[in-house]
């Protein structure tokens, strides 16, 4: 009688683990996903862009845009169909964009007319909020007026869709 049990036994555990077949459930990442796809839509215009400068992992200097400097770096325009537009001083460049989440972090990545990663730091129907790492040589100067040369750039801005 234990011989027949204990296979019948092993039998019922082993299909009561096997999923069934049916309509894949969207993962979180995808559900938030989706979320920001719905937020980004329209017209962006910069409120503040902060440029922090690093010499490998040492943060060496910040600047923060003006009013006059922020009106200047144009607007973003996100559409439905995953396409974009980055206008600056009159001239518009189309870009494709992609959404993407990796343990938690959104990403927005532009190609085409501009090719850019920008981390999603924050986004609601109000605000956008970006940073993107640029790895450049810059030369600065320093409180004492030597030069100083920085490696990387962390620019942080901050989108809205009423202009500035």
């Amino acid at each position: 009688m234990m011989r027949i049990l204990l296979p019948c036994l092993i039998l019922i555990i082993l299909f009561s683990g096997c999923k069934k077949n049916g309509t894949p459930q969207p993962s979180a990442d995808q559900n938030d996903l989706s979320q920001v796809q719905s937020e980004i839509l329209g017209n962006w215009y910069y409120q503040s862009l902060t440029a922090s400068f690093y010499i490998e992992t040492t943060d060496i200097s910040d600047e923060t845009a003006t009013p006059a400097d922020i009106r200047a770096l144009g607007h973003f325009q996100f559409s439905g169909d995953k396409t974009g537009a980055y206008t600056v001083n009159g001239q518009t460049y189309s870009f494709n964009y992609t959404l993407k989440s990796t343990n938690g972090t959104d990403s927005l990545i532009c190609t085409g007319g501009i090719n850019d990663r920008f981390k999603i730091d924050g986004v609601d129907q109000i605000q956008l909020s970006l940073i993107e790492n640029v790895h450049q040589t810059n030369i600065l100067e320093n409180s004492s007026g030597q030069k100083v040369y920085s490696d990387m750039v962390i620019l942080k801005s901050l989108l809205s869709h009423n202009t500035l």
